[in-house]
Order: structure tokens, then sequence, then C-alpha cells
């Protein structure tokens, strides 16, 4: 009994200290999520799309958090995302218009996202072709030489006293020819050389680097949470390793190189989360250390905190099914809605839960995707 009350008052304390409070959510709202969760899986057309519906609903940006989902809220910044998201999908152009209708707005100059802005901004600005004038460029006048006419010299024939002086018959006239300096003529352009056909992009590495992305993007997530307990710095100082020699990885033009980084980093992030998953202190520390996780939106130690945990409670066992299936569809709907298995589990666990709990999850603590799930579950 005392430490179900201990887990109740530590759910308490995290919705007291998250300042969470249901509220009603406008349609501008959903859009806005909907663009950030489309963000999260690099779908940049669908959060440019989703952003201008946002911005069409609602242009102002505020200061105001949006819940997006689990216990992440974000700034309603729909213009910044927007630029984010076409910058991304190499849209310059719109980019900068979108970015300076942020920055006049001025919500985004108090943020941390600002400095964003102003890279994005600049980068764009080098990337930009050079403004071609469309104003007729004026041809120079050109003059026509000067034709000096010389006279032919006379060779005066000395006069002979038995031969009268010939006459010069007038001369013909000639019909005056352009000028070459007058004809314009167009300079002949020779065929640029033919250049051998581009090669098809590879595939497999175009796919190998996108895995080692979203490894990298997971593993320094990671790193970058508090300072982990004394038992699992060798595992953290590993995964940081695996990051910085994956970083380099990335670069060379080898699918089987990339495939063997984001593999041995995956490896280094496992073996990091099963440090962090054995807690001293019982089921009950376990459970706690899997509620911060998931409150600092790290899903895939929520999980493995739980998978192997033995609780003896009731209460306990419902609160681990119902923030595993949490995590497990959190997973499932960042991973693009594609890895069945997940969404099975989160199903498998919340039925779990029903059979203990027929409470309704918090909305508070729990999106309304989860909860819709919730309510398809018999």
């Amino acid at each position: 009994m005392t430490l179900g009350l201990t887990m109740h008052r530590l759910l308490l304390a995290f919705l007291c200290l998250a300042g969470m409070a249901p509220v009603a959510l406008a349609d501008y709202e959903a859009q806005f999520r909907s663009g950030i969760t489309a963000m999260d899986r690099r779908r940049w057309a669908e959060a440019a799309a989703a952003m201008r519906k946002a911005i069409a609903e609602n242009p102002q940006e505020s200061s105001r958090k949006v819940f997006i989902y689990g216990t992440r809220y974000v700034e309603y910044t729909p213009h910044f995302f927007l630029g984010v998201a076409l910058s991304k999908s190499n849209n310059c152009r719109d980019a900068v218009t979108a970015m300076k209708a942020s920055e006049q707005q001025g919500v985004i100059k108090r943020m941390a996202n600002y400095r964003e802005l102003l890279q994005i901004t600049a980068v764009c600005a080098q990337d930009a072709p050079a403004s071609v004038s469309t104003e007729p460029t004026q041809q120079p006048e050109i003059k026509k030489p000067e034709i000096q006419k010389t006279e032919p010299q006379k060779t005066e024939p000395e006069p002979s006293p038995s031969v009268s002086p010939q006459t010069i018959p007038a001369p013909v006239p000639v019909k005056p020819q352009p000028s070459p300096a007058t004809t314009i003529t167009k300079p002949s352009v020779n065929p640029a050389p033919l250049l051998p056909p581009s090669t098809a992009p590879d595939l497999a590495l175009v796919s190998a680097r996108q895995k080692l992305d979203d490894a990298l993007s997971d593993s320094r997530s990671l790193l970058d949470q508090a300072k982990p307990p004394a038992r699992a710095a060798a595992s953290r100082d590993a995964l940081r390793r695996a990051v910085a020699a994956a970083a380099i990885a990335r670069n060379p033009n080898s699918a089987q190189a990339v495939q063997s980084a984001a593999k041995a980093l995956s490896d280094a992030g496992a073996g990091y989360r099963r440090a962090l998953a054995t807690v001293p202190g019982g089921a009950g520390a376990q459970l706690a250390e899997a509620v911060r996780s998931y409150i600092r939106g790290d899903y895939k130690t929520t999980a493995a905190l739980l998978e192997r945990a033995k609780f003896e409670s009731s209460l306990e066992r419902a609160q681990a099914a119902l923030f595993r299936a949490a995590a497990r569809y959190a997973m499932y709907t960042l991973e693009g809605s594609r890895n069945a298995a997940l969404r099975s589990q989160a199903v498998a666990d919340l039925r779990e839960y029903r059979r203990i709990d027929a409470t309704r999850p918090d909305a508070r603590l729990f999106p309304p995707p989860f909860q819709r799930l919730y309510a398809e579950i018999r």
C-alpha cells in the first residue's frame, strides 16, 4: 500500500511540475501538431502543408505552447517551422519568406530557435542565384569607320609632239557596299560537349545514410539527457565514441561501411539503455525511473525499463502496462506508423491495463491518438 501511494504521489508531482491542464484544442493547433509530428519523421512536404494550413487558420505566432504528444509542448511558431521544412526541401526562396514573416512578428526572437532562423536565412542567401536584370541592354553605338579617299597618283607621260593627249574616261559610279563594321552577326555558338549520362543514385547508400542519421539523432538525444548514474558511465562513454565514429563514417561512398556504422551505433545505444534500465531499489524504483524517462520523451528507455521488471501490486502492474503501451505507441507513431509489431505490443499492454484498471488514461500525460487507441481496445 505504501509503495502504491508513493507511485500515485510521484505521478501527481510530475503533473504539477509540468503545469499541464486539459484544454480544448483548436483546429489550427491540430494542424500545427501534425506538422511537428511530420517533421519528426522527416516528411518535409507533409510538414510544410500542415504548417500552411495552421497559418491559414491562425497566422499570429505565440509563445503559448501547443500540446504535441506525450509530455512534449512546442511554442506556436508555424512560420518558423514552415521555413525549416521548406529549407529541408531545398526551397530556399519560400523558406526565407517564411522566416522573414516569423521574424517580423517578433515572437521567435525571444526563443532559442531564433539562432536556427538566422542560420537558415544566411545559408539560403548564399545558395540563392544572383538576380538577373530584365532591362534590355543597350548596344554600344557602332561608328562607321571613315573611309579615306586616296587619289591615285597620276603618272603624266612626257608630251610627245606627235601624239595627242588621251582623254581619261569618267569613273563609273560603284554602288557602295555595306561596311563590315556595321553588319551585326551573331557569333556562332559551339554546341556544348556531350556529358556522360549521370549515374543513378545508389539507393542502398541513400537508405543506409538515412538509417544512420536516425540513429545519430536518437543517440545524441539520449546523450543530451541528465547525467546518468555511475553504473551507466562506461556505457555512456562507449555511446559517445560510437557517435563520433558514425559521424565520420557517414561520408564514405560505401553502403556497407555506413550500414556497419549504423549497427555499431544502435548496439551502443541499446547497451546504454540496458545500463540505465538496471535500477537498484526494486520494482518501484524501476517504475519511477520509467515514468521519468517517459516525461523526458525517451520512449525507448521507458519500454526497456518496463519490459523485464516484475511488479507485485496490481497498481504497479497497471501503471507499468499503461506507460509501456504509451511508450511503444509513441515509438510506432514516430517511426511513421509502419512498425505493426510495435502497435500490436501497445495494444496488448493496453488490454492488460484495462483488465487491472478501467480508469481512462490521464489526458494531461497521454496524447489524443493514444486516447483513441485506448477507446478502441475492448
